[in-house]
């Protein structure tokens, strides 16, 4: 496969895309840095639009945090739950909800110090 590229490139992406293990984890792998590719666009476009499942990057999720997601849904007896990278974003989409329901909120940066604030 990179046979015909050049040592930089196959610096980068020897060992990549390995066939697919005829075996499955015990639990579910941790990968701390991955991409995704898709064979066309619209598959992409499809996954970005929330009309197909699937992962683009690990900043916007991947298995690894819907697994999560799912074991806190189960453990809380929810339908759902919603994991952030950050407290952060987890204050800023609060902020964001609260607003399209015409709700008033607090500035974020008073509340970033208190946890009972929303």
């Amino acid at each position: 496969m990179l046979k015909d590229t050049s040592i930089y490139t196959q610096a980068v992406h020897a060992g990549e895309r390995g066939p697919r293990p005829g075996f499955t984890p015990v639990s579910t792998p941790i990968h701390p840095s991955v991409g995704y590719l898709y064979d066309d666009m619209q598959d992409l476009d499809g996954v970005f639009g929330g009309e197909r499942a699937g992962y683009v990057y690990p900043r916007y999720g991947g298995p690894i945090v819907s697994a999560f997601e799912r074991a806190v849904a189960t453990l809380e007896g929810a339908e759902d739950a919603v994991a952030f990278a950050s407290g952060g974003a987890n204050l800023g989409l609060q902020e964001v909800w609260l607003a399209l329901r015409g709700l008033k909120t607090l500035p974020l940066r008073m509340c970033q110090h208190c946890k009972h604030c929303l």
